[in-house]
């Protein structure tokens, strides 16, 4: 880097390079033509410490005072009372419609550090946030009242099963001659027609039936008779 040193103040004279002991606060550039050593910086890197000191002539013997630029002041900032307190080194020195401060008398080489200005910066009071209102909690839906449940329905009694007839005890000691007689489960009953006193048997059709039977049994008689003679006559039949 290359200071241009036609544009230092009159009187001001360049720092001697690379003086001191911490690299960043000497003087990189040469006095005589305002170059700095190179450095080397890959892309995006930055260097910042290479700069150049200078030493200033001391002011000559005069009356001097200091102006403050009201517009640069932060917007709603106001500048203090002028004097006010009893300390002059912590008062604000400077005019609160001009900025001007008093004038003093300084010597060759002199240094005077105590024109000031206080300023009073507006404050916003931070507006209080609202509080998030509660939300209503829903109401609980109803629930349902449980169905009632159906009464057991009464099971039939169960039907008597017929007790097992008992069997009938032989009665011959013969091994051949066992018989084993069963008893009906259920007695049947006959249906029980109820007549009428006076009222006349109905005619059910059965005197032609026994007219029949009776003559099949008589002509069954007639016929053992007749095998009963034939087998008398046969001879050898005779003693």
């Amino acid at each position: 880097m290359q200071f241009d040193l036609t544009t230092l103040p009159q009187g001001a004279k360049v720092t001697t390079r690379g003086a001191g002991t911490d690299p960043t606060k000497d003087s990189d550039a040469d006095p005589t033509t305002g170059l700095t050593q190179a450095v080397t910086v890959s892309g995006g890197q930055r260097y910042l410490d290479l700069d150049m000191g200078i030493v200033l002539p001391p002011p000559p013997a005069n009356n001097y005072q200091v102006q403050f630029d009201l517009t640069t002041l932060p917007q709603g900032a106001k500048v203090t009372t002028r004097g006010a307190g009893t300390d002059p080194t912590k008062d604000s020195d400077a005019d609160p419609t001009t900025g001007l401060t008093q004038s003093v008398t300084l010597s060759g080489g002199q240094r005077y550090l105590d024109l000031d200005m206080g300023v009073v910066l507006q404050t916003s009071s931070p507006s209080p946030s609202p509080s998030p209102s509660p939300s209503p909690t829903s109401s609980p839906s109803p629930t349902s009242s449980p169905s009632p449940t159906a009464s057991p329905s009464p099971t039939s009694s169960p039907s008597p099963t017929a007790s097992p007839s008992p069997t009938a005890s032989p009665t011959s000691s013969s091994p051949s001659a066992t018989t084993t007689t069963t008893a009906s489960t259920v007695p049947t009953h006959s249906p029980t027609h109820h007549r009428p006193t006076g009222e006349p048997l109905p005619n059910t059709g059965s005197s032609a039936a026994d007219g029949l039977i009776a003559a099949l049994g008589g002509l069954a008689v007639l016929g053992g008779l007749l095998l009963c003679l034939v087998a008398y006559r046969r001879p050898g039949r005779h003693s």
